[in-house]
């Protein structure tokens, strides 16, 4: 019997790789008939890996871009805040130098109200009633109780302005309530 040669143009297209087989080599280097239905699930396999890579891939660098705008704005919110605090330590050092104005202000002027003060000349604390004339403290009556005076007409003439004593002294001194 004869053999009917047949070109490979001449077969037709199988579209399945079930049943269908090639030839390879193993790891020995032995010669061994390989399954295309083997290599079909293990090239699907290595599809489907590779498109979860690639969309874990892309997760990784929407989270990576989210970190790396994250840190921006944590950078840009830091310098706001380091500006902010050198603003208020500004502030307060302003402050510090106008209390210390304020303070060496109100020790001068104590110093000056304390001047002012050793100057002052006050009558006697007694229960007289003091008129001061030409630079002395003059007794012109003393307070008998808290509403009622009495008064004298015996100072000496020096202290009288013009005419009578009447003139600038009342007879009657009447304190209300």
């Amino acid at each position: 019997m004869a053999t009917k040669k047949i070109k490979i143009s001449e077969l037709p297209l199988e579209t399945s790789f079930t049943g269908l087989f090639t030839i390879g080599v193993n790891e020995q280097n032995e010669s061994v008939k390989v399954g295309l239905e083997f290599v079909k699930t293990a090239a699907d396999a290595a599809n489907e890996a590779a498109s979860h890579a690639d969309a874990n891939a892309d997760q990784a660098k929407q989270a990576a871009d989210a970190a790396i705008a994250s840190a921006v704005n944590a950078n840009t919110k830091a310098g706001k805040a380091d500006q902010a605090a050198a603003a208020a330590n500004a502030a307060a050092n302003q402050a510090d130098a106008k209390a210390k104005i304020a303070e060496q202000a109100a020790g001068n002027a104590n110093a000056a109200a304390g001047n002012i003060q050793s100057k002052i000349d006050l009558p006697p604390e007694d229960n007289h009633l003091y008129v001061g004339w030409n630079g002395q403290w003059v007794s012109i009556g003393r307070f008998v109780d808290s509403s009622l005076m009495s008064y004298s007409n015996d100072y000496s003439d020096d202290y009288a302005v013009s005419g009578e004593e009447s003139d600038f002294l009342p007879a009657t001194i009447e304190f209300i309530e």
